[in-house]
């Protein structure tokens, strides 16, 4: 037996990266998504990128001269720049994105400030 409860809301819940009196329900879209996802794909990637550097530069130095290590330590820091070069390069590709279709990606949330 199936029993409909009328229940209050007790509180609204709101995402502080969201911009101020906006709720989770008026900030969907696509251009949310994309935004969020492009923020977070920044993040993730510069702290990759940090990680790798640093692993290849340890890597580097713990070679010894040894031709092979020092093969792969230039292999992994220079993966490590082309990959946040690319990272950088797609803002000017969302930002003809935007131009083109109108959209507003790096308006839509805004990271909290401490």
């Amino acid at each position: 037996m199936v029993r409909s409860v009328n229940m209050k809301l007790l509180a609204t819940i709101t995402n502080p990266a969201l911009p101020s009196g906006s709720s989770v329900q008026t900030a969907v879209g696509f251009a949310t998504y994309v935004s969020i996802a492009l923020k977070t794909m920044y993040i993730i990637g510069g702290i990759a990128m940090t990680i790798l550097f640093v692993y290849g530069g340890l890597e580097y130095i713990t070679s010894a001269g040894d031709d092979k290590g020092l093969t792969k330590a230039k292999k992994i820091m220079t993966d490590a720049v082309v990959g946040i070069i690319i990272l950088a390069s797609s803002i000017p590709i969302a930002k003809i994105l935007e131009s083109v279709f109108g959209l507003n990606i790096f308006g839509v949330i805004s990271f909290p400030s401490f």
